[in-house]
């Protein structure tokens, strides 16, 4: 019987240190993620999209991280505090909120790459009305020095 408990007091410990240490790593973890969204919305307001493809390699790497933890979170979340939980709440509001300000940038850059498209099509069929091949304007004219 002393060596149940032992287990069970160990595995109770071992649960402490996962919960220890998953706080511990959690909030820089969400630090980290919406310093990800802010950086990527300056650079959309500025339309430096050049590394967009970039982004996503970094974002699925933190969001991965904030993923297992939140995992653990969920399955264990009577072992937290409620001030942790409720910091936690916090983080993650202003997550979602970051993704909100980003899918709104993003839906503006369309808009305004939608508009220099259009723009494009516009003076690509102007100067086609300027091709000889068009049929309008007459075609070259070669004169020959030989009689």
């Amino acid at each position: 019987m002393v060596s149940l408990m032992s287990g069970v007091q160990q595995k109770k410990q071992l649960l402490g240190e996962e919960s220890a240490e998953i706080k511990r790593r959690v909030m820089p973890a969400i630090d980290d993620f919406v310093a990800l969204q802010q950086e990527h919305a300056a650079l959309i307001e500025n339309g430096r999209l050049q590394d967009v493809f970039s982004w996503r390699a970094k974002r699925e790497k933190v969001f991965q991280t904030l993923f297992c933890q939140f995992e653990y979170i969920n399955d264990n979340s009577a072992r937290f505090e409620p001030e942790f939980l409720a910091q936690l709440q916090a983080g993650l509001k202003e997550m979602l909120d970051g993704e909100a300000l980003l899918r709104r940038l993003v839906a503006m850059q369309q808009d305004v790459m939608k508009e220099k498209m259009q723009s494009m099509r516009r003076g690509k069929k102007a100067l086609s009305g300027y091709s000889v091949s068009n049929g309008l304007a007459p075609g070259p004219k070669f004169h020959s020095s030989r009689m």
